[in-house]
């Protein structure tokens, strides 16, 4: 099924004063069984896939690079090192997937959602991000460098040395998340709130400039403090 149009739905407005999309999806999605095919047949015919709904299929290694997606399910999908590069994500829903080393470098994901999915070593650099929810999920090494990020909600997930290195992150919200050894260097963290998280031996530029206007709590900021060399004493 192509190019199915669904209703949008907004997120209510909250304490940190911006908006996250929801995915929101139509009722009808037409179910595709093996998916793998398909979805062959469906980039050989330069056709973009809407409405549709992906169940246990394993797309691992796939090429399906510069596919556009729109208003579809991936469910208990593998997407282990797939191709995704440049392919365009528009109220995608992605539930307790596999998408360890999947390739979504320069890719353009709008009102899009990554619940309870493994992303390990993921490459997102250079992409464009909104409105995007990343809810119980382990992005451990992940690379975002060059992405840019807005109006993202990011709860229970794991970013264990990623790489956010040169990032443009704004209205990001962050609950009960890690970044332990995340690397942030050249990325302003301006009205960036941590005090939910872990934040724990993060790399930021020598001056430590990335960090100007960060929330943090009293335990991150001694931390903060003895990596930039300040001697912090009871």
């Amino acid at each position: 099924m192509f190019r199915k149009r669904g209703t949008m739905k907004t997120d209510h407005n909250n304490k940190s004063g911006f908006t996250v999309r929801s995915v929101s999806l139509p009722e009808d999605l037409e179910e595709i069984k093996f998916g793998k095919y398909w979805l062959v047949e469906v980039r050989e015919e330069e056709c973009d896939v809407a409405g549709v709904r992906f169940t246990d299929e394993d797309l691992t290694g796939m090429n399906l690079q510069g596919m556009t997606f729109e208003n579809t399910v991936f469910e208990h999908c593998r997407l282990e090192t797939a191709d995704l590069r440049k392919c365009t994500f528009r109220n995608v829903l992605f539930q307790d997937c596999l998408l360890a080393g999947a390739k979504l470098s320069g890719s353009w994901i709008q009102q899009c959602a990554f619940r309870e999915c493994q992303m390990r070593s993921a490459d997102l650099s250079e992409s464009s991000i909104s409105h995007l929810t990343v809810k119980d999920s382990s992005l451990a090494y992940a690379n975002f460098t060059s992405a840019k990020l807005k109006q993202c909600a990011l709860a229970g997930s794991d970013f264990t040395e990623c790489f956010f290195a040169s990032c443009g992150l704004k209205n990001i919200r962050m609950q009960e998340c890690r970044f332990v050894r995340t690397d942030f260097f050249k990325t302003a963290l301006k009205d960036l709130d941590f005090t939910d998280c872990t934040l724990e031996g993060i790399s930021v530029s020598d001056s430590g400039s990335e960090l100007r206007g960060a929330v943090v709590n009293i335990w991150q900021a001694a931390d903060l403090a003895r990596m930039l060399g300040v001697i912090v004493t009871e």
